[in-house]
């Protein structure tokens, strides 16, 4: 039952995305041009642009870097879960090089003139919804205090939607790049964890694995 409905969770993340790709060709209108609007009216504030900028910088690419070697290191030397580590580290490596291929196939151009590459998806949307979400995956399975359980969904919950909310409010975006970003980072993420998931359970077949545990 539980893979028949993250078959049905992949198929639907799969299908919304296509169904934004379908929609950016063409002049920039509609949910677009109304953030863009917004960004260009928040530009001259100065504090509220440098909070943007922070919050953007926790998906940077020397984020990503220094923050997935650091659960690759914890996971495969502290808690020994080679697995894991390897999960981490091809899966988030794996969606680096997806989104630049998407990013080349789409060739859109981004908002603001003079930022460096392609605009669909959002590699910083994708990339932190794929690095957050392996790293509370993993303080739920490890962590067994319910309060750092709670804190930290709620914690990643918000600074995976700021990361995206910064995209397009800093004019580096469109919000449907970054829409696109988290439905292609929530679908390889949902691959990554099934992989994980798949691969513990083969190689330790005598402690079958807790789908609820694994899982959520």
């Amino acid at each position: 039952m539980k893979y028949r409905f993250i078959l049905l969770l992949l198929l639907a993340l799969m299908g919304m995305f296509i169904g934004v790709v379908m929609t950016i060709n063409g002049p920039v209108h509609g949910i677009d041009a109304f953030f863009l609007t917004i960004a260009t009216n928040i530009h001259n504030h100065e504090l509220v642009i440098r909070i943007l900028e922070v919050t953007s910088f926790f998906a940077s690419k020397p984020m990503i870097i220094i923050l997935s070697l650091l659960l690759v290191g914890v996971l495969g030397f502290n808690k020994r879960d080679t697995v894991g580590a390897v999960t981490v580290l091809a899966f988030v490596l794996s969606g680096y090089l997806l989104n630049n291929a998407v990013k080349a196939w789409i060739e859109r151009l981004r908002p603001t003139l003079g930022v460096e590459g392609y605009s669909f998806p959002s590699g910083h949307a994708m990339l932190g919804l794929m690095l957050y979400g392996f790293l509370l995956f993993f303080i739920i399975f490890y962590v067994k205090n319910e309060t750092v359980r709670k804190a930290s969904i709620i914690v990643f919950s918000l600074l995976i939607l700021f990361i995206g909310v910064s995209r397009f409010l800093l004019a580096e975006h469109y919000m449907t790049d970054v829409l696109g970003g988290y439905l292609l980072g929530g679908f390889w993420l949902t691959v990554g964890l099934l992989f994980y998931t798949l691969v513990k359970a083969y190689l330790t077949p005598t402690a079958p694995m807790d789908s609820k545990q694994y899982m959520g």
